[in-house]
């Protein structure tokens, strides 16, 4: 069993997240803020994270820039409505390693949890 941080403001979207994240038989952490976030990621060190862009606290790009600047390697897919490619090459640029565009499809996201967790 796989530890997935679930990063996102939205109680409704962290629980469709949860669920699905539950559903695939992983651990599913939950984080409403960035700081929370990253004070999660030192903390309990999760296998994946899902991570939201926009965000009161500190915005999801900041929380990459974070990760990036402390070498961490945990591979993170972000969820977002934001489907400009501009977006998308940022994305790229921070070493995501997948984009999922709200609203979430249950499927897809299994997909993505498997394809990064297997059958951890």
């Amino acid at each position: 069993m796989a530890r997935v941080l679930i990063v996102e403001d939205s109680v409704f979207q962290r629980t469709i997240l949860k669920r699905i994240v539950q559903q695939s038989g992983h651990e599913a952490v939950e984080a409403a803020s960035g700081r929370e976030g990253l004070r999660k990621i030192d903390e309990l060190q999760p296998d994946l994270i899902l991570l939201d862009l926009l965000m009161p606290d500190i915005n999801g790009f900041q929380v990459l820039q974070v990760l990036e600047s402390k070498h961490v390697k945990t591979p993170v897919v972000v969820v977002t409505a934001d489907v400009q490619e501009t977006t998308r090459q940022k994305c790229q640029e921070h070493g995501v390693v997948e984009l999922v565009n709200k609203p979430v499809n249950d499927e897809k996201m299994f997909e993505v949890l498997n394809n990064h967790l297997g059958s951890r």
